[in-house]
């Protein structure tokens, strides 16, 4: 039996971001696992299309890199990140915290289904 590549690219996708929030879920404080569960969970069961997994990827990156600009600009940092090393202070940026990529990621897939709902219902 062999998986259509669209399929494929969707189960690599969905084994990344579950490895990401094992981790996370790992080595952060246990209150954020109580915030992000629900939502996770939800994520996974009913927004598990392609483009939805896609919309977690970008908008967790590009999230996170604005985030990383605007910490390297000084317009705020995060009092106890959890990913800081020689590498992001070198570069003016004092620490990200670990979360911050399922964050964005989220967001960016709640506001896509957001926008499908409101453009479901004005048509």
């Amino acid at each position: 039996m062999l998986i259509d590549n669209h399929e494929g690219i969707r189960y690599v996708l969905v084994l990344a971001i579950v490895g990401y929030a094992g981790v996370l879920f790992r080595l952060i404080d246990i209150r954020i696992l109580f915030i992000f569960a629900p939502f996770f969970t939800a994520f996974l069961l009913y927004w598990n299309q392609s483009e939805d997994l896609m919309m977690f990827c970008v908008a967790a990156a590009l999230g996170s890199i604005g985030e990383i600009m605007a910490m390297r600009e000084g317009l705020w940092i995060y009092t106890q990140p959890l990913f800081r090393n020689e590498f992001l202070l070198s570069h003016g940026i004092p620490g990200v915290p670990i979360s911050l990529g399922m964050a964005w990621g989220l967001s960016g897939v709640f506001l896509r289904q957001i926008s499908q709902i409101s453009n479901s219902k004005s048509k």
